[in-house]
């Protein structure tokens, strides 16, 4: 166990003062966490600065609308396309399977 006072070891035979890197989960438990902050600062930032109105025309009417929610709904719209893009792509394989 203990060394003959030159320099003390652990019960599992370590010298005390052995510094050892983390370990790579150690890091990722830290390093998750501070992403998603970043993240999500960006994010507030992101609509903070984009507060601001934007009149669209419309065919018999117009509307000032805030910038982020025209941004969120072109977000939305962007990923309905997309599913429906790959429902479409998904569906038409497998009737192509069937037709051989």
């Amino acid at each position: 166990m203990a060394e003959d006072g030159h320099g003390s070891k652990s019960p599992a035979g370590e010298p005390y003062g052995k510094i050892e890197p983390p370990k790579a989960n150690d890091l990722r438990r830290y390093i998750k966490p501070g992403l998603w902050a970043i993240l999500g600062i960006y994010v507030l930032l992101f609509v903070l600065k984009n507060k601001e109105d934007v009149n669209i025309d419309f065919v018999f009417f117009s509307a000032a609308v805030p910038l982020i929610w025209i941004l969120l709904g072109l977000l939305v719209v962007g990923g309905l396309l997309t599913l429906g893009g790959q429902w479409f792509l998904r569906n038409r394989r497998g009737t192509d399977a069937e037709k051989k």
